[in-house]
C-alpha cells in the first residue's frame, strides 16, 4: 500500500499489480480487499544472515587489500 497526502495513493498486491488507485491531484478513498501473506518473507526465513555475510565479506576484503598493499 502507498498512501500520500500530496500525491497519488494506491494499493498494490504482493505480485506488484495495482489493485486500486487515486490519481495525482484527486481527493478520495482507496478501498480493496487484501489477503495477508501466508509464506514467510526472505528476511523471516534467514534473518540477519545476509547482513552479517555482507559485513564479513567487507571485512575479509579489507584485510586482503591491506595485506596486498604491504
Amino acid at each position: 500500500m502507498r498512501v500520500s497526502t500530496s500525491g497519488p495513493s494506491a494499493i498494490v498486491d504482493p505480485a506488484g499489480r495495482m489493485v486500486d488507485r487515486i490519481p495525482f491531484g484527486t481527493a478520495g478513498v482507496v478501498r480493496a480487499s487484501i489477503e495477508p501473506r501466508t509464506e514467510p518473507t526472505p528476511y523471516g526465513t534467514i534473518g540477519d544472515a545476509f547482513a552479517w555475510g555482507c559485513v564479513l565479506l567487507t571485512l575479509g576484503l579489507q584485510v586482503a587489500i591491506g595485506k596486498k598493499r604491504q
